[in-house]
């Protein structure tokens, strides 16, 4: 008998309408499992109707492991969440939403909690809807994100299944979990 492999678990973080809960569903192998609920803020409700208030969850094998992906909340107001979710977490992925003017101002909170709450957890970070018409340039995205050397920087379409199994088996990849 084969012995069984650790699974590994990957926080999937970033700011508001990134596309966590859709990389998640996107990906998944099991009925997610989510928290949404309808936006109260009527600048908010102009981008989209529901968010994540708790977590999404979801499971994948990638290369044979077993990854646990849970997904935060992007709102700075449910950062509890971020404490209750990164113990334990073999790595994350940070979602950065390129058509987003404000989207590096609204990403550093994040980078900052993720490195503080997972101390020496290795992450990516993702950029997103590079589709969409009011993208910025990525190399400007990159350079006011102000990432220390070293982290890997991939583009996605949350919606596209093979570019989210590309990001997660880099993911894997760089935190050891697979070959």
């Amino acid at each position: 008998m084969g012995q069984a492999v650790k699974p590994i678990k990957i926080v999937v973080t970033g700011a508001f309408n990134t596309g966590k809960t859709q990389f998640i569903h996107t990906i998944t192998e099991i009925e997610p499992v989510t928290t949404e609920a309808e936006l109260q803020q009527p600048a908010e409700r102009a981008v989209k109707a529901r968010t994540t208030v708790a977590l999404d969850f979801g499971l994948v094998r990638v290369n044979g492991t077993p990854v646990r992906l849970f997904g935060t909340p992007g709102q700075t107001r449910f950062d509890f969440m971020w404490e209750a979710l990164a113990p334990g977490m073999d790595g994350y992925i940070v979602l950065v939403d390129s058509a987003h003017t404000d989207a590096a101002q609204e990403t550093q909170p994040i980078l900052a909690a993720f490195r503080r709450l997972g101390r020496k957890a290795p992450y990516l970070v993702v950029i997103t809807k590079t589709d969409q018409p009011m993208s910025r340039p990525l190399d400007a995205l990159i350079k006011a994100l102000k990432l220390p050397a070293g982290v890997p920087v991939l583009t996605c379409n949350a919606r596209d299944k093979r570019e989210v199994r590309a990001a997660l088996q880099e993911v894997v990849r760089y935190v050891g979990g697979a070959a």
